[in-house]
């Protein structure tokens, strides 16, 4: 078993979705949320052109700023607000790559994408297992 970095397993799951998917012919913003670090990666045809990871997995967000189930106002608003932080630094440089789609891994993907199926059944028609921008914004 070896502990690999988040920039190495950024690395890895864009050499994995390349062979999955037809991220190859486009510019797209690989999103993995895991427990905890979230890592973003830029691939422009194929190729990682930015690549960032961040303290920022869900349970790690989960223990730091969620005390009470279901949590109170004021912690999401301090989760909200450590997001901002953390992102500021480099979503001008995402914002910049002017990607065409956002590909999410991960298990708390799958799961949004799962609640999205069960709450806008219509949304999760796509055959490709996709789900929409619109439908991901209605659901947060």
């Amino acid at each position: 078993m070896e502990t690999i970095s988040g920039l190495e397993e950024g690395r890895l799951i864009h050499l994995g979705v390349l062979t999955n998917s037809h991220v190859a012919a486009s510019d797209s913003l690989l999103i993995d949320l895991g427990g905890g670090s979230c890592e973003l990666t830029v691939s422009e045809h194929g190729h990682i052109r930015a690549m960032v990871s961040l303290p920022l997995g869900a349970v790690r967000l989960t223990q730091e700023f969620l005390l009470h189930d279901p949590p109170r106002e004021a912690e999401i608003q301090r989760l909200r607000k450590g997001i901002a932080e953390e992102v500021a630094p480099v979503s001008k440089r995402i914002a910049a790559a002017r990607v065409s789609s956002v590909i999410a891994t991960s298990g708390t993907a799958a799961a949004l994408a799962g609640v999205v199926r069960v709450v806008e059944p219509a949304a999760s028609n796509r055959r490709d297992g996709s789900v929409s921008r619109l439908a991901v914004v209605r659901l947060a």
